[in-house]
């Protein structure tokens, strides 16, 4: 989710639409989190939802690496949108998939690491930053999304089983 703290040198320096355009990505990428939460209720009670999860991933780091190679506001909106939906439908099948698989007697101290992890989310954004400081935000954003499509391929090969969960 750190690509969201770079929307505002999107917006100012890509897209050249300045706050009123912000106001309307954000709420592009607000309406597609509104259809993701909408779009997993359907299709999370599937058997295979380690999959689905996966492959959300993977679009997600796709719809970012899109995110990133446009200057088109109109395309920026619809891809945003996507991002949102993603984002959402990654976040609650994520915890749907921690509390289904982990042992009752084990959901508390892995919730709790969870939440500790979740606690390191502020790294993304500096190293984002970063990146945007020395090479530009469209850098910076494909540097994030295609991370995110290794990390799916990678997970998808090396953790069979949670393909099958």
């Amino acid at each position: 989710f750190s690509y969201q703290s770079l929307l505002s040198a999107v917006a100012k320096d890509v897209l050249l639409v300045g706050a009123a355009g912000l106001g309307t990505l954000t709420v592009a990428i607000g309406v597609g989190s509104i259809g993701g939460s909408a779009a997993v209720t359907m299709l999370g009670h599937g058997r295979r939802r380690g999959a689905l999860l996966l492959g959300i991933t993977f679009v997600y780091g796709a719809l970012l690496l899109a995110f990133a190679a446009t200057d088109r506001f109109a395309l920026a909106l619809v891809v945003g949108a996507g991002l949102g939906a993603m984002a959402a439908m990654f976040d609650a099948l994520q915890w749907v998939l921690l509390q289904v698989h982990v042992p009752d007697q084990m959901r508390g101290r892995v919730l709790g690491g969870w939440m500790w992890a979740i606690g390191f989310g502020w790294i993304g954004p500096i190293a984002l930053g970063a990146i945007a400081q020395m090479a530009g935000v469209p850098w910076a954003l494909a540097t994030g999304g295609a991370a995110v499509v290794v990390l799916a391929l990678a997970v998808t090969v090396a953790v069979p089983a949670l393909r099958r969960a």
